[in-house]
């Protein structure tokens, strides 16, 4: 496959039938008749790694196809099948399969909407994250039913062994002020 191969591969949802024409033209079709119908439209390589591209980043279809426009706009594979990285220049092997994904990964970063969409699922994983520290700490490793201060010593013998305990806290700088 050359480079104008792969980039009509992700060539803009303009050449293709919409989501809706699809969905009213396959809609009581078989589900053999609808996968021919999709290798037919985009071809096997591409249509699994767009595939699993969208699968991956878990996009809705509205995104995904953002996402190829994009990436058919770029020219991003082009590069990738002339032998160069896209993005660092550094020399690649042209592969087809990895000039789409390359063209994917690189288009995905630079859609508004796929943006958009990463920057609430990263809102949303922080406020889980703060959630669940929340919940963590309210299962701390103290318990109100356990006095945190020895109780005061009642008798002689007690006294003597809470004031020893008391200046050996004070000659080893850990005192925290005794018992009140």
């Amino acid at each position: 496959m050359n480079a104008h191969a792969t980039q009509a591969s992700l060539r803009p949802a303009r050449a293709l039938p919409t989501a809706a024409e699809l969905d009213h033209a396959l809609r009581d079709a078989a589900p053999r008749e609808v996968i021919a119908t999709a290798l037919k439209i985009a071809g096997r390589e591409q249509l699994a790694v767009v595939s699993s591209f969208g699968t991956d980043y878990s996009l809705p279809p509205n995104v995904l196809q953002q996402v190829r426009e994009t990436a058919a706009r770029l020219g991003a594979a082009n590069s990738y099948m002339n032998g160069v990285h896209p993005v660092t220049g550094l020399p690649v092997r042209p592969d087809p399969a990895e000039a789409v994904r390359t063209a994917l990964n690189i288009a995905y970063r630079s859609t508004p909407s796929a943006i958009d969409l990463e920057q609430q699922r990263t809102i949303q994983r922080a406020q889980q994250q703060a959630e669940h520290r929340q919940r963590l700490a309210g299962v701390g490793g103290s318990s109100a039913s356990v006095p945190r201060t020895p109780p005061q010593p009642t008798n002689p013998t007690d006294r003597k062994t809470a004031m020893i305990s008391e200046v050996g806290e004070m000659l080893n700088g850990s005192w925290t002020g005794g018992n009140n």
